[in-house]
């Protein structure tokens, strides 16, 4: 950026995407206004704040490209210009830094942004919440013409908040060319294809003015009496196309029409109206890449240490009549000392009020443990008991707060004796549909497989990866067709060296320490006292899962036991208190293999606990009950879709954990949908999620499941090493699996997981062509939805919709 004038068109393109993106985060289907100017000012109080990526991220949101100088000196000049406004154009830009009595600002800071944007400075007592948001109420009120009341109530006034950097705008202009009173009459207005309604439309036939289309829009600017600044409509051509074209509006085709409107004779009819519309930013602001002024992480160090960017709201009012216009805009920062985030706000509609299946990535509280049952070929292998695990609706599970999620797998191994196995009706009653994973894409096939065997009608919960690290420990111990259904089914394709390290650089990964989430993976062994255990099985067991080994005296079962299930409970934080049962411990059970898994995070926006009601919850046509729902409204969240599904994806405070949402499309067709739905399907959707608009209402649950999973893994192909020929010759001689025992827990609640002439007469400069006085003029009737500008030099002050 080295001429003068280039600097300047760059810039001003790259505050327009500015206010592009912040438009496309908004609900386009109602009428809407906001000053992208006073947010980028109140902005830039927190740009001369921040050091570091914090700084980057706004700099480079606000005026990509542009160095940190440029910026300053940017809105710096803007301000000043427009509060240069003439012929009777009033203008008023200020801002002000109001902070908790006896807080330390630093010095440095307060002298930059009075230097820069002439920032005030003032002192609160916060303690005094009322009298506090009355102060900045009454700086908004008269720094707005009193067309913004209140930017702030008592209740924002939190006992962490530290300062609120306010900018206030306020804007009043005639037209160049005012439109008749006398012409004002009720029209038409089509908000979309079944919906219309009578109002005010000016008026003004075949006049000359400023003009410009392409191929989805028609332009028209209107000057005030001061031309620098206009009024510019975007019409879609596309009756109803508004939000469709939108997408496609970049900033220099908004540049380019401002810039090349030309003098049409015109037919003129638009909307008579007024606006206010009120906002919070944090997810809009989140979402065009000012992330890390919101987070723990925030670097406001030019500003004072530990604080972080809590809330940014705005308000903005405009007023389009005969005379001219009137445009008003407050934005607030809250900076409050990094101690709790806080959500932010607004949407698309997802009402997880019907069956759904749900995915967990890591971000909620979870526990899991797999218990492999291991016998001498002899005794009889145990039947198979049904699961019976109760849900009061299908759902994905998600807490205002986090979640909270357990596991245990348990395989036992017994001596054999040649019987057959006998095959029992396997129940997995899933009131609410859904599907929670932690694993990643290679055993993705698996868990969709696992979750197909049950009965999808009540609710459940289980690991697909404790159950796959479980089945691990056999894999190691196996050998020929025994291992090959293992590998086969948990991760099909892969080598044995494949499997191996895949499951081992997950076991490990997550089981690195993280600030952010809690969690812990455990594998272990318990034999019995005498049994002999190949030491290079023992030594592979520990080098791939860290698992460890402990004999015990079977022939004291109810001891044994006990120190099983105290080893499960000490890994899963409580959360799951027994596995194995002491009539379990047969004579001829040799080893019991052992995987547990605990989670727990909080969510990276927390549910406010006061917004969780009551709602219905649709289990199925003919079944239904009100329960707690935890709702978030104007929201920006991970959304994606397909002709099938819905999905909401919630990451926690470590983004890399997620709890999805598949909520079916069609309200009871969960069960049917998931018949289809394949690895390839899932990842997709859950890889293509974009932060979206949304209205979220998903219940508040706990859900605890325990099953014998026998049936379900003979059904996916691990047959061999139930059965009498098992060949877990790694391990020991004359063994197999016996039974395969899972319980899972997830617990979602509260803390974890916003022109007409005078009297016109047309004169024709000299030398215009007669023919062109007869013109038929362009139609220009603005009666459906459409986007407005108010700019200053093509600088745009004030972007809406009306509708």
């Amino acid at each position: 950026m080295s001429d003068p004038k280039e600097n300047m068109a760059l810039l001003l393109q790259s505050e327009t995407d500015f206010g592009l993106g912040l438009l496309r985060q908004q609900n386009l289907t109602e009428s809407l206004v906001f000053s992208p100017l006073s947010i980028a000012l109140a902005l830039s109080l927190v740009h001369v704040a921040a050091k570091g990526e914090t700084r980057d991220q706004i700099r480079e949101a606000l005026v990509k490209g542009a160095t940190d100088e440029q910026l300053e000196q940017h809105f710096a000049n803007i301000s000043a210009a427009l509060l240069g406004a003439e012929k009777g154009t009033q203008v008023n830009i200020a801002n002000h830094v109001f902070s908790r009595t006896g807080f330390p600002i630093k010095q440095s800071y307060l002298d930059t942004v009075k230097k820069l944007y002439n920032a005030g400075a003032s002192s609160l007592n916060f303690q005094d919440a009322e009298a506090s948001a009355e102060a900045i109420n009454k700086f908004v009120r008269e720094n707005t013409g009193e067309h913004i009341k209140t930017i702030i109530n008592a209740d924002s006034i939190s006992d962490d908040l530290v300062a609120v950097l306010t900018n206030a705008l306020y804007f009043k202009a005639d037209w160049q060319n005012k439109f008749k009173k006398e012409s004002t009459f009720k029209r038409e207005f089509f908000s979309s294809a079944d919906s219309k309604r009578e109002i005010d439309f000016l008026h003004a036939s075949a006049v000359n003015r400023n003009y410009a289309e392409n191929d989805q829009f028609q332009v028209l600017s209107l000057p005030y009496k001061d031309e620098t600044f206009a009024l510019a409509i975007f019409l879609p051509k596309t009756r109803f196309g508004l939000s469709d074209a939108l997408k496609n509006l970049d900033s220099a085709s908004i540049q380019h029409l401002m810039s090349n409107v030309s003098n049409e004779l015109v037919n003129v009819r638009i909307p008579k109206w007024k606006i206010e519309t009120g906002l919070g930013l944090n997810e809009a602001l989140q979402a065009i890449g000012i992330k890390k002024a919101f987070d723990q992480s925030a670097d406001l160090g030019n500003f004072a240490d530990g604080v972080y960017v809590s809330k940014v709201t705005h308000k903005a009012m405009i007023e389009v009549d005969e005379d001219g216009t009137k445009a008003a805009a407050a934005t607030t920062v809250s900076i409050s000392l990094k101690s709790a985030m806080f959500p932010v706000e607004e949407p698309k509609d997802f009402i997880a009020d019907h069956p759904f299946l749900f995915v967990d990535e890591a971000g909620t509280t979870a526990a899991a443990a797999t218990v492999v049952l291991m016998m001498r070929k002899s005794a009889k292998p145990q039947m198979k008991s049904s699961i019976d695990f109760q849900a009061d609706h299908p759902f994905l599970f998600v807490d205002e707060n986090g979640t909270t999620a357990a596991a245990a797998t348990r395989v036992s191994v017994e001596r054999c004796r040649k019987s057959k196995i006998i095959k029992e009706n396997y129940e997995f009653h899933a009131d609410h549909p859904f599907l929670m994973s932690q694993i990643l894409h290679s055993t993705t096939d698996f868990g969709l497989n696992l979750l197909r065997q049950h009965n999808l009608n009540e609710s459940l919960v289980f690991s697909p990866l404790s159950l796959a690290l479980a089945l691990s420990l056999v894999h190691l111990a196996a050998r020929g067709e025994t291992r090959n259904e293992i590998r086969e089914t948990v991760a099909s394709g892969s080598t044995e060296e494949q499997y191996e390290q895949h499951f081992s650089n997950i076991s490990t990964s997550l089981s690195a320490n993280n600030e952010k989430i809690e969690i812990k993976i455990a594998n272990h062994i318990f034999q019995r006292l005498g049994f002999s255990i190949k030491p290079p099985y023992l030594a592979s067991v520990q080098n791939l899962y860290n698992g460890g080994t402990t004999e015990l005296d079977f022939s004291n079962k109810e001891k044994s036991a006990g120190i099983i299930n105290e080893y499960v409970r000490e890994t899963t934080k409580g959360s799951i208190k027994r596995i194995i049962e002491p009539h379990q411990i047969s004579g001829g059970l040799v080893a019991v293999l052992i995987n547990a898994l605990y989670f727990k995070a909080k969510w990276r926006n927390p549910f406010y606990p006061q917004s969780t009601s009551k709602r219905t919850f649709y289990s199925s046509a003919a079944s239904k009950r009100e329960i707690d729902f935890m709702h978030a409204r104007k929201v920006f969240r991970k959304y994606s879709e397909n002709n099938q599904f819905e999905i909401l994806t919630l990451p926690y405070q470590d983004e890399t954990f997620t709890l999805s949402i598949f909520l079916p499309i069609n309200i009871f067709d969960l069960t049917n949908l998931l018949k289809k739905l394949d690895s390839v399907t899932f990842q997709k959707l859950l890889s293509n999620s974009t932060n979206t608009f949304v209205n979220v209402a998903i219940p508040k649950f706990k859900i605890e499941t325990e099953s014998k999973l026998n049936e379900a893994l003979m059904s996916l192909g691990i047959k061999t090493a139930f059965s009498n020929s098992a060949d877990l010759g790694n391990m020991g001689n004359g063994i197999y699996v016996n039974e395969v025992f899972h319980k899972a827990l997830i617990e979602v609640n509260e803390s974890g997981t916003t022109a007409a002439a005078t009297t016109n007469v047309n004169i024709l400069v000299s030398g215009l062509r007669m023919s062109n006085r007869t013109k038929k003029p362009i139609e220009f009737i603005a009666d459906h939805p459409f986007l407005f500008v108010l700019s200053k030099d093509n600088n745009p002050i004030f972007l809406g919709i009306y509708n």
